[in-house]
């Protein structure tokens, strides 16, 4: 199932570093290494990661973030730095 981030609401609660490095259009050695080294919230099951989406939500660009202002990211500063 192709991901958007035009349609949060139908993200699965808990995300393979594949599918976040799809929604951001980055690499997926990008998510795993930001899993790794703990630059992104995540959980290890077994020997694979899950990003829980509340871990997406400060990486989605701001312009797209207005467009949902009640989304999860109203908690969030506005412009809260992604990881590098």
């Amino acid at each position: 199932m192709k991901l958007s981030l035009y349609e949060p609401d139908r993200w699965p609660e808990l995300m393979t570093p594949a599918q976040v490095a799809q929604l951001l259009n980055i690499t997926h050695g990008t998510v795993s290494r930001w899993c790794d080294e703990g630059t992104i919230d995540a959980i290890k099951i077994g020997r694979v990661w899950r990003v829980p989406q509340h871990a997406v939500w400060p990486l989605v660009p701001s312009s797209l973030r207005e467009r949902w202002p009640a989304g999860p990211w109203s908690q969030q500063p506005p412009d809260e730095p992604p990881p590098a």
